[in-house]
């Protein structure tokens, strides 16, 4: 299944739960991690950066803090693709490919189940998921 948040508010993260511990990634925040191993009273916030090892910086690591800093960095590679000093980092084909499949989950959607709300906010729910069925 896949749950898209303009259909629903979330709480905008990616939540990893594993055997021995949770991390999670808050989305539009590129760079930023939070791990907590099962049994810590605590949780470890930490930031990513491009590795030193890949192809050399024009300018000194710096975490990608926004999405706007990733969209920036995404448009500096295609101008320097078609410039041909660098390779596409991803290809035309592969984002079609991503909008095809977000467009055809929104032509699939469906309610799913609900329990923790009341019946007076699952009635609005199924209200507002009928205004936006793809019959409507």
């Amino acid at each position: 299944r896949v749950h898209l948040s303009r259909d629903w508010a979330t709480g905008n993260h990616y939540r990893f739960v594993f055997e021995r511990g949770i991390v999670v990634w808050r989305a539009n925040h590129a760079s930023g991690l939070s791990v907590q191993l099962a049994g810590a009273p605590s949780a470890v916030h930490g930031a990513l950066f491009t590795r030193e090892s890949e192809p050399p910086l024009r300018a000194a690591p710096q975490p990608l803090e926004t999405n706007g800093q990733c969209f920036t960095l995404q448009l500096r590679n295609v101008v320097a693709a078609v410039a041909g000093s660098e390779p596409l980092g991803v290809p035309g084909a592969e984002g079609l490919a991503a909008l095809r499949l977000v467009e055809r989950c929104y032509a699939t959607r469906a309610l799913v189940d609900q329990p923790w709300l009341t019946p007076a906010e699952a009635g609005r729910a199924h209200e507002i998921s009928a205004t936006l069925s793809p019959a409507a």
